[in-house]
């Protein structure tokens, strides 16, 4: 149980997985991302909390990933495409 609690994000690790998401979803950009775009447009976020962030959804299957491209998995399109995402 104790493992299953320590996998549960917290706050912080939500709201950067939030951005992530976000910003992979913009209409104003290329589907794809690089993690150095990526970065470079999130600054104010740790290197190493933006990474743990992108691991997670990547192996989640949120996002999609190969080599430093990333983008939003088809899921997580269609979930934007019928409004259950929004700003």
């Amino acid at each position: 149980m104790h493992d299953q609690a320590n996998k549960i994000p917290g706050a912080a690790e939500r709201r950067v997985q939030r951005l992530v998401v976000l910003q992979l979803l913009r209409d104003d950009h290329e589907d794809g991302w690089s993690v150095c775009d990526l970065s470079e447009e999130l600054s104010e976020v740790e290197a190493q909390m933006l990474a743990g962030a992108i691991d997670s959804l990547t192996s989640e299957g949120v996002l999609c990933a190969d080599g430093d491209a990333l983008w939003a998995s088809p899921a997580l399109r269609r979930v934007d495409q019928v409004g259950l995402i929004c700003v």
